[in-house]
């Protein structure tokens, strides 16, 4: 292992996805620094030997978006990673951006004292030596997921506990009686592993859950959806984006919506739609039943209240009887069973008494989180709740916010971890380099942010990290100066409109900008690729012309009763899109220029690609004029992607005569 070096500006402690963009953002701004990870290998919980991940392991998001801003995957096809191809990606990255001589592993830090503005900081290396160093500024980016929690409910049960990143295998739990507790994507995956092997599975949930399909086009279509045997399968498929779930969960034009108007055709349209076309004891007719009853004490916010399990592998388990869910607002132990009080729900029924229903077990998964822990860290007054850090990101006690900075803490409602962590470092490293400083008023603005997400997510208060996607990097990227800026060709601007917003829009402008890795991606796909299915396309188009109008009465609204607003605005759920009021962001008078021409120049397009049979189709060899050219090729990148020719919407192509009479309407 290589010594670590006397002088450093700054410290990164943590070799995760986080820390790594954290370490190669500051060195290619020419900052000196290091990173320092207490395990064997870099990649946190995806690597090999982190011990922390069970071996069928997904990703919950696809690679376009979980790639670095401006570093393209080498997959023809949009897909999910498996945990191996995630490690195998951040290896490349660390290979192509040459910073593996950087990363210090097998080395934890003992203590971090702040002393006249310099951290000085004790080091604990493999062989047990005890080092100190001096650096001037510190990353913390060992995430969220470093400690972990188990409740005190398991008191007087006398069988197995396991916490769910120490289950790796079906094999641990073969011919025993299984209780998993939580819902989210850990408890969802280790749910459908131990069916395979287990007696009797059963899984425990307070309330109804909150849960979406990875694939969306293929939960529309198919009966018998199975992300069980799509995920193994990916690349036999060439699927568009728009048939993902982050398209209608991060696009812009879905987002554009306000809630009520998404909750609506959520509920009395998808979830009515497939509940009929499946049957309600179908995979996708219990997502909806399930859903519908989340959903019932805020029918315009209950999606966006609580946080959505990006996965409906455990519906098809239940739709399959390979394990039953039960929904009580209690459980306690006694000896080798659990009894669960006044429930809800059991197997595929909703339960007219409420008797207590007591189960045999032999082992627990607890699925519960992990605890945030910064006793290491000797600064007086730090708060450990990310929330009332400035962009999740800075501490606002005493002048902690011009020293230290946690990266990792900023946790999707819909969307990536890394990506957070990406744009934040962008932003971090400009303040290091005295380019950028906080606004004057940081603390003001943490601490309005705060109570703005814990009124909007008040159904889940207690996942600190917690931030709406679209709202969170449009905020930051205000900071950094890299907000997407509106394309100027048809195509560009349909894709910017309907795709989902993916890291690399991030990168075609400001410092640190490589458009030509956001045309890399884009230039992939077709224009209407993205596209969501009917009738969803057919809400989004028609808000798409209106909610200029009521964004504007907002605007002004705002502009003379909510000027000193703190937390959410008053009917927000109707009149408003989140991306204008979470993570600080307003409506401003350039809004309502060049996007609004934009946003209705993408609906123009669609309906005219979607009215087909008014015009001839194109042979399938032939691209829009409007489409931009392929990028020059960026020197090392891992692979340019070659543009695809559109998918059909509803049948039919649009014509590319038509682009040159819209383009015209350009700014």
């Amino acid at each position: 292992m290589m010594s670590i070096p006397t002088k450093s500006t700054a410290l990164v402690v943590g070799a995760g996805p986080s820390g790594l963009v954290a370490l190669k953002e500051m060195k290619e701004a020419g900052i000196v620094a290091i990173a320092v990870d207490s395990a064997s290998d870099f990649g946190g919980v995806f690597s090999p030997a982190s011990g922390m991940t069970y071996d069928e392991l997904y990703l919950t998001t696809t690679n376009m978006f979980m790639a670095y801003s401006d570093f393209p995957p080498k997959d023809e096809n949009v897909k999910y990673w498996s945990k191996q191809e995630y490690y195998e990606y951040m290896s490349s990255y660390v290979e192509h951006f040459n910073f593996r001589s950087s990363i210090h592993l097998e080395t934890s830090v003992v203590k971090a004292k702040l002393i006249s503005d310099a951290w000085h900081v004790t080091f604990k290396t493999k062989a047990g030596e005890l080092l100190e160093r001096i650096f001037d500024y510190m990353v913390v980016a060992t995430g969220a997921n470093h400690t972990p929690h188990l409740p005190k409910i398991f008191q007087g049960f006398k069988g197995e506990i396991l916490h769910s990143h120490q289950y790796h295998s079906q094999e641990q739990v073969k011919g025993k009686k299984v209780l998993v507790i939580g819902m989210g994507e850990s408890s969802a995956d280790v749910v459908k592993s131990s069916a395979k092997t287990a007696e009797t599975v059963t899984l425990w949930t307070r309330h109804y859950p909150n849960v979406a399909p990875r694939f969306l086009g293929e939960c529309i279509d198919d009966k018998n959806y199975s992300e069980d045997e799509y995920l193994p399968q990916q690349d036999s498929k060439d699927r568009r984006p728009g048939e993902f779930l982050e398209t209608v969960l991060t696009s812009r034009i879905v987002r554009n919506m306000p809630l009520a108007a998404w909750a609506t055709v959520l509920q009395k349209g998808l979830f009515a739609d497939l509940k009929v076309a499946h049957g309600s004891k179908s995979a996708a007719g219990l997502m909806s039943d399930w859903c519908l009853n989340s959903y019932k004490k805020d029918f315009f916010s209950g999606d966006t209240a609580s946080v959505p399990t990006k996965t409906i592998m455990i519906c098809t388990t239940a739709a399959n009887k390979q394990m039953e869910m039960v929904v009580a607002p209690r459980m306690r132990c006694e000896s080798n069973r659990v009894v669960f009080e006044e429930p809800l729900y059991r197997g595929l029924e909703k339960l007219d008494n409420t008797d207590d229903i007591p189960i045999d077990i032999d082992v627990i998964v607890a699925c519960t989180g992990y605890k945030v822990s910064f006793d290491w860290i000797e600064a007086p007054g730090l708060d450990s709740n990310p929330r009332f850090w400035f962009k999740h990101c800075i501490p606002t006690s005493g002048n902690l916010g011009k020293k230290l900075a946690f990266i990792g803490y900023a946790r999707p409602h819909q969307g990536g971890i890394p990506q957070c962590a990406e744009i934040l470092s962008r932003y971090i490293s400009q303040l290091v380099l005295k380019t950028k400083t906080l606004p004057d008023n940081y603390k003001d603005l943490a601490q309005a942010e705060g109570k703005c997400e814990n009124e909007c997510f008040y159904i889940s208060k207690h996942i600190a990290p917690l931030v709406d996607y679209p709202a969170f990097m449009l905020s930051v990227s205000r900071l950094v100066g890299c907000e997407p800026v509106v394309p100027q060709d048809v195509s560009g601007i349909v894709k910017y409109w309907t795709f989902p917003l993916w890291s690399c829009f991030f990168r075609t402008q400001g410092i640190g900008a490589k458009p030509e890795m956001c045309e890399a991606i884009l230039n992939k796909f077709g224009t209407f690729d993205a596209v969501a299915p009917m009738p969803l396309a057919a809400v989004q188009v028609i808000l798409t012309f209106f909610m200029p109008v009521l964004n504007f009465c907002s605007f002004v609204f705002e502009l003379f009763f909510e000027k000193q607003r703190k937390g959410i605005p008053a009917g927000y759920k109707f009149r408003s899109s989140k991306m204008n009021f979470m993570s600080g962001n307003c409506l401003r008078l350039k809004d309502f220029g060049a996007p609004v021409l934009a946003q209705w120049i993408a609906a123009a397009a669609m309906i005219l690609h979607g009215v087909g049979s008014l015009f001839p189709t194109p042979s399938s060899d032939k691209k829009f004029s409007s489409t931009p050219p392929p990028p020059t090729p960026y020197s090392g990148a891992t692979q340019i992607l070659t543009p695809k020719v559109p998918t059909p919407l509803l049948g039919a192509q649009f014509h590319p005569d038509l682009s040159s009479s819209i383009l015209s309407l350009c700014p």
